[in-house]
């Protein structure tokens, strides 16, 4: 959670370029059925409230991946053999939609694009937002974009 904190932190500041804001982590999703929510009193089983039988691949974005882990309102993680191997997962915004599996695999890959050094923005373009009332980052280029 710590970690996702401070890649959401450098993705909210133009310190990463456009090629790590754009890295994506696969996932398997379970939809919310019923009409019933979950929550903290009476929650029931995972199985009561998402269609745990019908899995589906999808992909999330670098925010949205940060945003489940640091707003999580359930972290179920589970093992294969000794080894930690994923991780079941949904926020307090996300859980009357969907439940996200991650593997861990997956997200050491994506935690490690922001630790290198080739993925900091050495340059920026910016564009005044009417709406927020402030300038916004149009392009963040990296060391090894041409």
């Amino acid at each position: 959670m710590l970690v996702a904190f401070q890649v959401r932190s450098l993705l909210e500041r133009p310190k990463v370029n456009d090629i790590a804001r754009g890295i994506t982590v696969p996932v398997v999703r379970y939809k919310k059925i019923g009409t019933r929510p979950f929550s903290n009193i009476g929650s029931g089983w995972l199985e009561d409230r998402f269609d745990m039988n019908h899995p589906e691949r999808a992909t999330l974005s670098a925010m949205e991946v940060c945003n489940q882990l640091i707003h999580n309102y359930l972290m179920q993680t589970w093992s294969e053999g000794k080894s930690f191997a994923g991780m079941l997962v949904f926020s307090d915004y996300a859980r009357h939609k969907w439940a996200y599996e991650f593997r861990i695999g997956d997200l050491i890959q994506f935690f490690q694009v922001f630790a290198t050094e080739s993925s900091a923005a050495i340059s920026s373009e910016w564009r005044w937002d009417e709406k927020k009332q402030d300038y916004v980052v149009i392009r963040a280029a990296g060391s090894t974009d041409t």
